[in-house]
């Protein structure tokens, strides 16, 4: 529904903007601070922003002479924030690369894709991949789980 895609858009736009306002109280240092890069990457999610609120404000306008209630957008918008959620709500029992692929395959699964088993084993190397770069390169702890989980990423790094 276009007016879901509005709602979304504004709120995406409206966090975007608060957060880039947090991230630019970091300023204590010259050139690089902590909030650079999501200073950044908070100044394109604006951008997006404001291409879908343009887009759902001609959808409306399109709309309002044929009535459509169901949007693909909406539904996988909500879809992906709650696997974000669950992403971040799980990461410390399952770990990073179970999560990581769980989220992976999720995502594909919304994308309805028919070549499975390519994106499965680009999803197993991205993920795996991940880990090493994060934990050996930059030496950022990751979430290792519990239990199985603990032992399976005892195992990877």
């Amino acid at each position: 529904m276009p007016l879901q895609e509005l709602l979304i858009a504004l709120g995406a736009l409206a966090g975007s903007v608060y957060f880039l306002l947090v991230v630019k109280s970091f300023s204590f240092l010259e050139s690089y601070n902590p909030g650079y890069w999501p200073g950044i990457i908070l100044t394109g999610m604006i951008v997006c922003s404001l291409f879908i609120l343009k887009d759902a404000i001609v959808n409306i306008r399109k709309s309002e002479s044929k009535e459509s209630n169901t949007s693909p957008f909406a539904k996988n918008f909500w879809i992906t924030v709650a696997a974000l959620g669950l992403y971040i709500a799980l990461s410390d029992f399952l770990g990073f690369v179970t999560c990581t692929i769980l989220f992976s395959l999720i995502m594909l699964w919304m994308l309805k894709s028919e070549r499975a088993i390519p994106f499965v084993i680009t999803t197993l190397i991205v993920s795996v991949g991940f880990t090493f770069f994060f934990t050996k390169y930059l030496e950022v702890p990751l979430p290792r789980g519990i239990g199985l989980f603990e032992v399976m990423s005892r195992v990877l790094y």
